[in-house]
């Protein structure tokens, strides 16, 4: 009996294995699954598509392919990105070339990962005006500082006569809770003649980060199931929505009794509750505001403040966009992405720290881009801008982007 059941054991196993090899040679023909649609930030040579540097923090791997795969929640597809030697998609400007440059900088809303090339906001300018170059540099989590010191190492020699720098309310969060905006970057450098190094780790630049048995495609699809099947739109449903009267409430209470409220009425288990705070705190208007964020964003201003020094000297002029969110602009917009910050029954003013960045503008001779007034004339002839989940622009809002930029050239 043992040996009849070893022998059914054995041809089992011999039946599992050819279905393998049958199923993984198929697999391989079709090179799919690729391996990153497991891993978000994996190149084409599986490698981190970001690196960590001590002269910019971090910024993308130069002269590198990588594709941008959709999540569950996503409705963008499939984007390919090729980065060129300079660490952004795109032309490299001709040296020497009697054509002018045009520098768009930013953060996550500029990386446009998620779009194709050919319908980001660069792009669109580009079409329109051939006899310029636009050279659109941005990078996840970048904020003023990091923006600076790129241009101040970098930009400049390319030389451009404009620089439109785009700012998120993200840039200005505290520090201490919130480890991508300037007060946190801050904290971790070195300044020497006007240039600064920062304290990162570079060592794990050159490692793979994807383990051997992924180079199986078994493997992978077996993981990518795994991957959609344990991801839900729960955390969407579940989120505290607020009221409208909520949010009123907290955005015009003085600061201290607001610290107070909002702990209150955000779980501390919330996994966007320091985002949420911060966001709301810059959404006061500026006269409620509390000393401590009215001096971190000033310290933000002096980035700006440095950044405008070096354009200038470079023979450029500084312009600033401060980027809406799609809560700011309609219920219509990011309608996965709002829930998941409880704003799906609300329109979020931009508050304060659009006032004091219009206000910096004023005061310093900068022209300031009226990228929410124009996104809500979008909003009222039912143009979608934003992405439903992921938050940042759709190829829609890229176009009326380079449309608003275009007042500014023309």
């Amino acid at each position: 009996m043992s040996e009849k059941i070893n022998k059914i054991l054995f041809w089992g196993f011999i039946q599992i294995l050819i279905i393998f090899i049958l199923t993984e040679v198929i697999l391989q023909v079709a090179d799919f699954p690729r391996k990153s649609m497991l891993f978000s930030n994996i190149n084409n040579d599986g490698y981190n598509r970001y690196i960590r540097s001590k002269d910019f923090h971090h910024d993308y791997r130069p002269s590198q392919i990588f594709y941008r795969w959709s999540g569950p929640n996503d409705e963008f597809g499939t984007v390919y990105n090729e980065i060129n030697p300079l660490g952004f998609r795109g032309l490299i400007p001709e040296p020497n070339s009697v054509k002018q440059n045009i520098l768009l900088l930013g953060d996550s809303f500029l990386e446009a990962d998620e779009i194709h090339q050919d319908s980001t906001v660069g792009a669109f300018l580009q079409r329109k005006y051939p006899q310029i170059t636009f050279i659109q540099k941005g990078m996840s989590s970048w904020s003023p500082l990091l923006e600076w010191n790129w241009y101040n190492k970098l930009g400049r020699e390319l030389k451009p006569k404009k620089v439109f720098l785009f700012l998120c309310i993200n840039d200005f969060y505290d520090g201490s809770q919130y480890e991508f905006c300037d007060e946190a970057y801050e904290a971790n450098i070195k300044i020497s003649n006007n240039s600064l190094t920062f304290d990162v780790d570079e060592s794990e630049n050159d490692n793979k980060i994807m383990p051997w048995y992924y180079n199986s495609k078994v493997v992978c699809l077996l993981k990518l199931f795994s991957k959609y099947s344990n991801s839900s739109n729960s955390i969407f449903k579940n989120s505290k929505q607020f009221s409208e009267d909520e949010i009123n409430q907290l955005l015009n209470m003085p600061s201290i009794e607001f610290d107070n409220n909002i702990n209150m009425i955000i779980d501390k288990k919330n996994p966007v509750r320091i985002e949420l705070i911060n966001f709301l705190r810059l959404s006061k208007p500026y006269v409620l505001w509390d000393s401590v964020t009215a001096k971190r964003v000033s310290r933000s201003f002096f980035w700006i403040d440095k950044l405008k020094e070096n354009v200038e000297n470079t023979g450029g002029r500084l312009y600033i966009g401060f980027l809406p969110l799609g809560w700011n602009i309609s219920l219509s917009e990011c309608v996965k992405g709002r829930a998941y910050y409880g704003f799906n029954n609300v329109i979020l003013p931009m508050g304060g720290i659009q006032e004091q960045i219009i206000l910096y503008c004023s005061n310093n001779n900068i022209t300031f881009l009226p990228i929410e007034q124009q996104f809500k004339k979008a909003a009222s002839i039912n143009q979608l801008l934003f992405l439903k989940s992921d938050g940042h622009l759709n190829a829609k809002g890229h176009q009326f982007l380079s449309e608003i930029i275009s007042d500014i050239i023309d």
